[in-house]
């Protein structure tokens, strides 16, 4: 039986984590945060542009009161992270004494989480969670806990499900590797 397949910037990819296995887990997953901030409300920051689909699922299964912020971060330029972060601080500024869990998409070096909660932290949130739909612990070069994590996954290459290929493929609605056949 072959894998569901689909072509992005003339490479092969096949499915990885199927919608279904996502969408149960983002159900968990909002229901373990909600367990968390029981009582108390929290701002999501969304980091933008890949975990917009996560974001956006999380907050249909949430029913507590939740303030959203978007950041536009920038770390990747084709299927490599450049290791410069870029955020506009601008717009997330007044969040001090404020309980702030980032959304994340993927956590691949750390580079961006540990750059982003040290920014939040000198502001003086009065706590910041992570929530990653993706970690790949082998690429982890900072100490960064998603304390509310979707799936740890191998060294891939992946998209769908907002993670993009040169801007491309974010609507799928599963996560898709490079076909390993085609390597």
């Amino acid at each position: 039986m072959s894998l569901p397949a689909t072509q992005v910037n003339g490479q092969n990819f096949v499915l990885y984590i199927s919608a279904e296995d996502i969408e149960q887990r983002v159900s968990e997953l909002a229901t373990e945060i909600q367990q968390h901030y029981a009582g108390r409300e929290v701002t999501f920051l969304v980091l933008l542009n890949g975990a917009f689909v996560f974001a956006s699922d999380l907050m249909r299964h949430f029913t507590l009161p939740v303030r959203t912020r978007f950041v536009k971060v920038s770390s990747y330029e084709d299927m490599e992270s450049t290791g410069k972060i870029e955020f506009n601080r601008d717009g997330i500024k007044d969040l001090a004494g404020r309980d702030v869990l980032i959304i994340e998409d993927i956590i691949d070096t750390g580079q961006t989480l540990h750059v982003f909660t040290q920014y939040l932290e000198s502001i003086g949130v009065a706590s910041v969670e992570i929530a990653s739909l993706l970690l790949k612990p082998s690429k982890l070069r900072h100490e960064v806990k998603a304390r509310f994590l979707g799936f740890s996954i191998p060294d891939l290459f992946v998209i769908g499900y907002g993670l993009d290929y040169n801007e491309e493929a974010r609507n799928l609605d599963a996560i898709y590797i490079l076909d390993p056949n085609t390597l």
